[in-house]
């Protein structure tokens, strides 16, 4: 939690951040995001005004300000605090009813996935999935380009199906690209709108397609992805503390 309690020092100042304030970390949804990570304030003996105009004064120095009922959004912000890393900021004020205002600020990063043309998912990709305890499920598997549910929990699902970088639902300026096709700094050296590209490269399974061990080439490379991924954000969470 250090990467908060740095924005929420940046947010409120030495002044209010001295007070007897209580102080709890909980997820929380937003109008343009659900279940982000915040750290939740209940501060005593000042106005929502007050408080109000200390979020406007730091989120208005951030790009792509957005306000509405006392809810504050900000995307792609970036610190030299925080490494420069851009994030997504959103912070809300309410008052309870012993009169209390209570702070909600979080940030998080939005994830796409989008390749240069629209094929479909590849079935050794759909098969892999299924294959390491992954629920899939699709009501479209006579279109082209299926639109697959693979779900993490009971209820809850990632919607998969091939597109295009240019496709409407990707953002087509300020994001990060992070290139993971191993012949991608041939193919994409650059990709329009990006701030930053970044290649963490994997040899593609597409090779052994109509092979006897293409499922278990397309395994090796699921897992192998899988295992840095947690890696990576097991040390993101150190670093936060």
């Amino acid at each position: 939690m250090k990467t908060l309690y740095t924005l929420l020092f940046l947010l409120m100042g030495p002044a209010v951040m001295a007070q007897a304030i209580k102080v709890q970390e909980q997820n929380a949804d937003f109008s343009d995001a659900q279940n982000v990570n915040v750290l939740v304030l209940d501060i005593p003996y000042v106005s929502q005004d007050f408080i109000e105009s200390k979020i406007k004064k730091l989120f208005k120095g951030f790009s792509k300000h957005k306000e509405s009922k006392n809810e504050h959004s900000a995307l792609m912000v970036e610190l030299k605090d925080m490494g420069e890393m851009p994030f997504n900021a959103y912070a809300k004020s309410m008052v309870s009813n012993n009169g209390e205002v209570s702070v909600l600020f979080g940030f998080d990063l939005k994830t796409y996935s989008g390749g240069t043309v629209a094929t479909e998912c590849h079935p050794n990709t759909i098969a892999t999935l299924r294959n390491i305890g992954f629920r899939i499920s699709s009501d479209n598997l006579a279109q082209e380009n299926p639109l697959y549910k693979v779900y993490y929990n009971d209820k809850d699902y990632i919607a998969c199906y091939s597109k295009a970088n240019t496709d409407s639902t990707l953002p087509q300026a300020d994001f990060i690209a992070i290139m993971t096709c191993s012949d991608s700094d041939d193919n994409c050296p650059f990709v329009p709108g990006a701030k930053k590209r970044f290649s963490t490269t994997y040899d593609d399974p597409k090779e052994f397609d109509g092979t006897d061990n293409a499922l278990i080439q397309y395994e090796t490379r699921s897992l192998q992805i899988a295992q840095e991924a947690l890696y990576t954000f097991k040390k993101a969470a150190d670093l936060r503390g």
